[in-house]
Formats: C-alpha cells, structure tokens, sequence
C-alpha cells in the first residue's frame, strides 16, 4: 500500500496535527482514506482521544468545554469535574485498604488493579450517581475492615449479604 502526503490537506483536528500522533500520511485502503495518526490515537486513554478530536475545541469554541459531557483534559463542566475528583477518592480510598485486604480475601495487587481502573474510567455526567455509591460503599467497606483490625466484633453475616447484593447489583 502506498503512502499518500497529507500535510497540506489533511482534515483532522489542529489538535491531531500538531501532536506527537501525526504522521502526514495517508492511505487509501478499500476505498476508503485512513490517516497514518488513527492507529496512534485509538490507543490513547479516552481522555486524549476526547481532547484529540474534538472539533469544537478545533474552532476555537472553548465556551463548550463549560458544558460537553466528555471526559477530556480541557473539560470545564462541573459535574465532570466533580466526578473526576470523586473518582480520585474512590481510587485513594482503595489505595488506603492495602494492609487490610487480607481480611476481604484479596491480596493487595487486587486493590492496586482497582484503583488503578478507578483512575482510568470513563467518566462523564451519567457516572456521578454511580461514583457517589462507590464511595459510600467503598467507606463502608473500610470501616468494617477497620473495625475488625481494631478487635470490635462485625456481623460477617450482614457482611456477606451486603457483598452478595452487591455483586448481583453491578455484575456485568
């Protein structure tokens, strides 16, 4: 397949031209024009690819970042705000279980995973409800788990029936 310049005619955003990801290349492939820069950027994390393609910031319209529901490195809306910051407790929270996942049955490389998910999640304005329950449920999780650490006794059966609702609430 040959490669085609697309430096002077290329339709992507600004943002995408002047990053790391630009090639200036094209190729024509069954009919269909595929820029050298599209494999680079669909490995990105959401949030790049987000700011990457946006074309509102391209036209230089960055009153929309006030509003946009995408999770994106230049967003203003905040409730995104919000949620990105309760995404963070989430994550610092789990961080902060480590010595006590032995108790839960997991190993610490299980909550590290964990948070590192919560880090990395998409977020956006339909995901606030939803954080807000992890962290509740996330709080509570390591008030039991310190309670026991501290030799207070904890209804294992309550315990149990809250993990069982919960995995039946948010199996996937």
């Amino acid at each position: 397949m040959s490669n085609f310049d697309c430096t002077n005619s290329c339709k992507k955003t600004k943002q995408i031209r002047e990053s790391k990801h630009c090639t200036g290349t094209f190729q024509i492939i069954d009919g269909k024009v595929i820029y050298g820069c599209e494999g680079s950027v669909a490995s990105e994390e959401r949030r790049e690819q987000n700011f990457l393609t946006c074309s509102f910031y391209d036209l230089g319209i960055k009153d929309n970042c006030k509003v946009c529901p995408l999770y994106c490195k230049e967003n203003k809306n905040p409730d995104i705000i919000k949620a990105e910051n309760a995404m963070k407790n989430v994550s610092n929270i789990l961080s902060s279980l480590g010595p006590l996942a032995g108790f839960a049955g997991m190993d610490q490389s299980e909550l590290k995973k964990a948070a590192d998910r919560m880090k990395s999640a998409e977020i956006n304005t339909n995901t606030s409800a939803e954080i807000e329950e992890t962290i509740r449920l996330t709080n509570y999780a390591k008030d039991i788990l310190t309670s026991v650490m501290s030799g207070r006794s904890v209804d294992i059966v309550e315990f149990k029936k809250i993990k069982e609702e919960m995995e039946r609430k948010y199996k996937k």
